[in-house]
């Protein structure tokens, strides 16, 4: 962070992990970090090394989009998760730092995430509609983590529209962007 100095308009992209487990528990920005793991807390690190130059912060969710989605091959398993899972799509990471950037936005922090905190089994669920179910590869797979949050976007969207408010968005726009 020593490159910047002020005049400049700088984000750090940054990850909702930070927030760590809030049993499922609807939060905003404003919620207390309680992540327990090296990489959210070194992340949390890196958040206030930045805010010491006015960066934006932006905690985004699992990150998805063409080449990585559940319509992607390798990635079809099933899923028996009911844990809420925050997302977001590419684009919409992109569109955000553009409003933002747009704005001069500085010195704050952004949850880039879409409408629905869905489980993992929703999703995979639309996925099986859109294209056909996954083939079988084994048992179900379980939630990959133990922490249970769902994060309010309101913020978000007083300065930008998503593109893809829900995962059902999402998908249909990868989809209907495949040429195969």
């Amino acid at each position: 962070a020593d490159c910047f100095d002020k005049s400049q308009w700088v984000a750090y992209l940054s990850s909702t992990g930070v927030y760590g487990d809030h049993d499922g528990a609807w939060i905003d920005e404003n919620a207390g970090l309680l992540c327990t793991d090296a990489k959210s807390k070194a992340r949390v690190k890196a958040e206030e090394a930045f805010s010491a130059y006015d960066a934006v912060v932006l905690r985004l969710g699992g990150i998805y989009g063409p080449g990585r989605s559940l319509l992607d091959a390798q990635r079809r398993t099933a899923s028996t998760s009911e844990k809420p899972v925050n997302r977001i799509h590419v684009d919409d990471i992109a569109g955000a730092l553009i409003a933002l950037a747009d704005r001069d936005v500085r010195a704050t922090t952004y949850n880039v995430v879409d409408d629905d905190p869905a489980p993992r089994s929703a999703v995979s669920a639309f996925a099986d509609e859109l294209i056909g179910p996954a083939k079988a590869k084994g048992a179900a797979k379980p939630s990959r983590g133990t922490v249970s949050k769902r994060c309010r976007n309101q913020k978000l969207r007083g300065v930008y529209e998503l593109l893809a408010p829900t995962y059902k968005e999402g998908l249909l726009r990868i989809k209907d962007a495949d040429p195969a």
